[in-house]
């Protein structure tokens, strides 16, 4: 393991302030989504017409990676009704699903930016000992030594510990090998299927019109102890990818939450100190509208309980809505994002929560690459306390 880790591409030089790699990475990302439509389809396609016989699908990742895994349960179970369960990768290992003796009938996604985190690693050794099929989704730049059944690659090597533009990619994998898998279960979508191909145009454009609104988000949000992001359905996972990014890159603390979760208890603990953003959708070409239209409801009411104990809130909302500002109050930051259905909203709400990111870091001048891995004592804390990743 140790030596594979030798071999990995070696990442750029920290920079001293804005623009840091991080944000060349979110900058690329427009390009690299055009790329995966272009280059991978067709190994995609291949991968899809072996999934879609397996009775089940696991789905492993570590951080990041494991909130790439839950997108793929999203879109796999909405877009390709496919049977499938997102686990923590060091989960899997200490405590593996009960496969029965027919292990030909599952398979395995593993979701590794790198390929050399210590569990997902573990993960593809577990999957050809069990012999489940098994796809690995890592980078351009991995290096795999070991036989595995599949390889979707995504971007080149991250240059930030952030690990933005391989997120994104790997999302975009996951979503096309649903679709693909849904269209092979007769199951077609025309208005996804457009959408997919204009991803790289949305990304382009949200880098355009979007950051204004963003760096307006980012003034107010360092002046707050405690931050909250709210989601649901696909959008779930990126309340919980931005929390996470943030205290990553901002050294500060911040947690996302599912929407009635926060409803059902960590509520209580919002005050004047804290900044609640909440992530609805478009009500339109929604997979089930009538469902989404209830949970929007259910979201401005949350917008208006958070303000009702005089706490701060802010809303990410498509540009096309213009009911829900009105249904708030007039304090609530605004962030406008594109107006698309709910699975193609997983990405363009990703991307924008990933500029929020980047833009507070650089307010609150911070290193979003570092890890803390050049600040004493973190540089040294991980080989002191024995500990890989």
């Amino acid at each position: 393991m140790e030596e594979l880790r030798k071999k990995q591409p070696a990442r750029n030089p920290l920079r001293s302030g804005h623009p840091h790699n991080m944000y060349d990475m979110i900058t690329e990302t427009p390009n690299a989504l055009k790329r995966v439509l272009e280059e991978e389809i067709n190994n995609i396609k291949s991968i899809a017409n072996i999934l879609k016989d397996k009775k089940k699908i696991y789905l492993i990742g570590i951080g990041t990676s494991y909130h790439a895994a839950l997108n793929a349960k999203y879109f796999l179970k909405s877009l390709g009704k496919v049977d499938c369960e997102a686990i923590n990768s060091m989960e899997f290992i200490l405590n593996p699903p009960l496969f029965n003796q027919d292990t030909n009938s599952y398979a395995m996604i593993i979701f590794s930016h790198s390929g050399i985190k210590t569990y997902s690693y573990q993960a593809y050794l577990k999957g050809k000992e069990l012999n489940v099929y098994s796809v690995l989704v890592t980078s351009l730049n991995s290096v795999i030594e070991h036989p595995i059944d599949a390889i979707i690659r995504t971007s080149r090597q991250e240059q930030s510990a952030a690990f933005t533009i391989s997120h994104s990619c790997s999302t975009l994998c996951s979503l096309l090998l649903s679709v693909e898998i849904g269209r092979l279960n007769g199951l077609v979508n025309t208005t996804i299927d457009n959408e997919v191909l204009m991803l790289p145009s949305l990304f382009s454009g949200i880098l355009e019109k979007s950051i204004p609104e963003i760096k307006e988000w980012c003034k107010a949000a360092v002046k707050f102890e405690n931050r909250y992001f709210m989601g649901y359905g696909g959008n779930e996972s990126n309340a919980y990818e931005v929390s996470l990014k943030i205290q990553e890159a901002t050294y500060t603390f911040c947690q996302g939450y599912n929407l009635e979760f926060y409803l059902h208890g960590p509520f209580i603990a919002t005050n004047e100190k804290t900044l609640s953003t909440f992530i609805i959708t478009s009500t339109t070409h929604q997979l089930d509208s009538a469902k989404h239209k209830e949970i929007i409801d259910r979201t401005l009411k949350s917008v208006n309980l958070v303000q009702n104990v005089n706490s701060t809130a802010a809303l990410i909302l498509s540009e096309s809505d213009t009911t829900s500002a009105s249904q708030i109050g007039k304090d609530t930051i605004l962030i406008r994002a594109p107006d698309v259905s709910e699975p193609i909203s997983v990405l363009t709400n990703l991307y924008i929560l990933q500029l929020m990111t980047y833009f507070m870091a650089v307010e609150a001048n911070t290193n979003p690459d570092s890890f803390k891995r050049n600040i004493p004592p973190f540089d040294t804390c991980f080989p002191k306390s024995g500990l890989i990743l």
